[in-house]
This record gives C-alpha cells, sequence and structure tokens, in this order.
C-alpha cells in the first residue's frame, strides 16, 4: 500500500440567516390598523345613548273636574331631546312605586277616539275616584336625520321615558242645580240670607197693596222645591210699604206701623 501525502480539508459553517422581525412589525402595525380601524368605525357608527333623566316632570293645576293640568317638562342629558307626553288614570290606590294598573287615557269615543297626549289635559268626568299622571318620553334625534331622511318611527331612536308623581284622588265634580229653598212668608232680609246660603241670589219686586212695615214674602219664582242652576235669581214679591208710613221700633212691638198724622213736630227748643 502506498500511502499518499495528507490532505486537509476545512469545512465552513453555513451562514445562519437572522429572523425576519420587520414582518413581526408589519404584522403588528397592521393588527393596530385594523382593530383601530375597526373601533373607529364602531364609534362613529353605534347608536348613540338614550338620553338621561336629570330631574322627573311634574304636574301643576287644580285637580278637579273640568279644569286644566298641565306638564312641568323634566330635564334631560342631552338638554336638547325631544319630548312627548302621554297622560294616564292610575287606581287611587295606585302609588308611585306601584303603577302597574296605570292605563293611557283615551279621548274621544268609537274610531274618533285617541291617547291623551301634550302639555294640557282637561280632567274628565271618567277620571273621578282615580289619580293622575303624566308619562315623559325624552328621543334623541339626529338633527341631520330631517326630511326622507328622517325615521318614520320615533321608537327605533334612543330614548328613556319617566313619569310624574300622581295627583290626588280626582273629588266629585260640585253640583250645578240645587233645589230652591222655601221663602213665602219670611221677610225680604232673612229670604235673602235663606237664599244666599243655599247658592243662590235674590230679586225684589213690590205689588201695589197696601204694605207695612218688613212685609213677608207673598211669592217666588221659582218655586219652593224646584231644581235650578246654582247663581242664578230667585225673584219674590212683597208687598209695597206706603211712602207715608215710618216704622219705629220698640221694645215690646219689634215692627210696629205710625201713620205720618200721628207724627208730632216737636214744640219748643
Amino acid at each position: 500500500m502506498v500511502s499518499g501525502p495528507t490532505v486537509a480539508f476545512q469545512v465552513a459553517e453555513p451562514n445562519k440567516r437572522k429572523f425576519p422581525w420587520w414582518i413581526v412589525i408589519v404584522a403588528v402595525v397592521a393588527v393596530l390598523l385594523l382593530a383601530g380601524g375597526g373601533i373607529l368605525i364602531w364609534l362613529l357608527t353605534r347608536p348613540a345613548p338614550p338620553p338621561t333623566l336629570i330631574k322627573a316632570p311634574t304636574i301643576s293645576g287644580t285637580v278637579q273636574i273640568g279644569s286644566d293640568l298641565t306638564v312641568v317638562d323634566g330635564g334631560w342629558d342631552p338638554a336638547d331631546a325631544v319630548l312627548f307626553h302621554v297622560w294616564q288614570s292610575c287606581p287611587a290606590t295606585a302609588t308611585d312605586e306601584d303603577a302597574v294598573d296605570c292605563v293611557n287615557i283615551t279621548v274621544g269615543t268609537g274610531p274618533d277616539a285617541k291617547v291623551a297626549q301634550g302639555q294640557s289635559y282637561v280632567v274628565s268626568p271618567a277620571d273621578e275616584g282615580r289619580r293622575i299622571r303624566v308619562v315623559e318620553t325624552a328621543v334623541r334625534v339626529d338633527p341631520k336625520a330631517t326630511g326622507k331622511d328622517a325615521p318614520k318611527d320615533v321608537s327605533v331612536l334612543p330614548h328613556e321615558s319617566a313619569a310624574s308623581k300622581m295627583t290626588d284622588t280626582v273629588p266629585p265634580a260640585p253640583p250645578t242645580t240645587a233645589p230652591v229653598p222655601a221663602v213665602v212668608g219670611l221677610t225680604f232680609g232673612d229670604a235673602q240670607s235663606v237664599l244666599s246660603q243655599a247658592g243662590f241670589q235674590i230679586l225684589g219686586t213690590t205689588s201695589s197693596e197696601t204694605g207695612e212695615c218688613d212685609p213677608p214674602i207673598e211669592d217666588q219664582n221659582p218655586e219652593a222645591g224646584v231644581e235650578a242652576n246654582i247663581g242664578s235669581v230667585v225673584a219674590v214679591t212683597t208687598k209695597q210699604p206706603p211712602p207715608i208710613t215710618a216704622c219705629w221700633n220698640f221694645p215690646l212691638n219689634d215692627h210696629l206701623l205710625i201713620p205720618n198724622d200721628w207724627i208730632f213736630e216737636q214744640v219748643g227748643p
């Protein structure tokens, strides 16, 4: 065996590739951009929150049949929220905390009946014995959504409702008529007092007959017991005292007729 010269080989180490960190950076930036864009789009397209109640509405006015009740608007954030009002009737036993039996008040009858809405409401006889409240709904309206772009149904807009405190129970309506009291035989002064206490006025006329001091009522119109409007006039007739009559009061005779020829002129100083 013939030995040749020794040959040495040096194998170079392979080149190590650097990790492409720029790809990671680009990916992170892309993710951030996408996330930020999504958040921005969400912020721009998300529905606005409903209005926030600051102060509940209240009702002003006298609680009686035929009187006007008016809403004092509540406070809302934003302040430019559009307000709608619906009037409700509640049982006398209902409370502000328990109003499940309250119902919307309707006005009109038949096909013309509609829910009572607006800033004011006239108490009706149907409300007797019940309590009244108003429900105020605040709607956030996009001022740019007008015309054909405006929503047809405001219930799809962000909104919130709040109820006022209930009124006292509506009392019965005061009577408008009353029976006329009997005043025939009474003096004019006594008749006037009796009629006034019953809610009537008095109108006196006189007959042509010879009269007496403080004559009694001879006739009245309307007659006693007739149902008449409170505040109306009751006409009474009395005898006319003659002009030559003087009435003096004595301890034992409250009404004494003294003819004029019985009156003596004073003699002396």
